[in-house]
């Protein structure tokens, strides 16, 4: 890869697509960001910056949208061919910040955006860090505020990237990785033989969890389908 797209964030907690071309530019855009960003608008970016070999790293949502774009055919080539490896991140849901700041962070916390330092979700619970100041409410209070295109998602595990990364299911300080192509796999070995990354077996119980919330999800999408299907809304099944 000569480049990675990846998402960074304003003072005010917005997400904002990256192009990074270093190691460190990756590192310092790390950390889970809790609101919607445009970051497949990164991989244009990068092309017109005459970038040939792009890493991408989004949600499954973002993932399954350049999987289709990687499919499309004359009259529709734009250089899609460039985009080279697909990261996926474990994602149950998503938040509008024109919703999670104004009610919750300000109003109900009483943060201001600039001083939060780190968000979380801990057994069942969103966590919002500042300072020493440890923030938070049952998960179930935050549906108010998820993006509404969030409940029609089937995909926890992003299951079309050629990695997929989260916490779920790991202890603090690790991830819980998932190879699912050759390329991903071949990666992964590469990182792990330049030192770059450590390993250790993943748990019985932790895999577990990961694989109960993806049941969960795709038990809310078939949901959420049969709801719009029922008030005679459009949707798309998947078989």
């Amino acid at each position: 890869m000569d480049s990675a797209v990846v998402t960074d964030r304003d003072e005010k907690w917005r997400g904002v697509p990256k192009v990074a071309t270093t190691a460190e530019e990756i590192a310092a855009a790390a950390g889970t960001k809790y609101t919607i960003s445009p970051s497949v608008t990164g991989v244009q970016m990068a092309m017109d910056q005459g970038f040939k070999k792009i890493g991408f790293v989004g949600t499954p949502c973002q993932i399954q949208a350049l999987r289709k774009v990687q499919l499309l055919e004359e009259p529709y080539q734009f250089g899609q061919e460039k985009i080279g490896l697909l990261v996926g991140l474990f994602c149950m849901e998503n938040f509008e910040h024109e919703l999670l700041f104004p009610h919750l962070v300000e109003g109900k916390f009483g943060l201001k955006a600039e001083e939060v330092d780190k968000f979380e979700v801990q057994k069942g619970m969103f966590r919002v860090l500042s300072g020493d100041k440890v923030k938070e409410v049952p998960l179930e209070e935050t549906d108010e505020y998820a993006w509404k295109g969030c409940g029609p998602c089937f995909d926890f595990a992003a299951e079309l990237a050629d990695v997929s990364i989260g916490s779920v299911g790991s202890k603090a300080g690790w991830s819980t990785v998932l190879t699912r192509s050759d390329l991903g796999a071949k990666v992964y070995d590469a990182a792990l033989a330049a030192g770059s990354i450590e390993e250790t077996a993943a748990s019985d119980k932790g895999l577990a969890l990961a694989g109960r919330l993806a049941k969960s999800k795709e038990e809310r999408f078939s949901a959420k389908t049969a709801e719009l299907f029922s008030r005679g809304v459009p949707v798309n099944i998947r078989r």
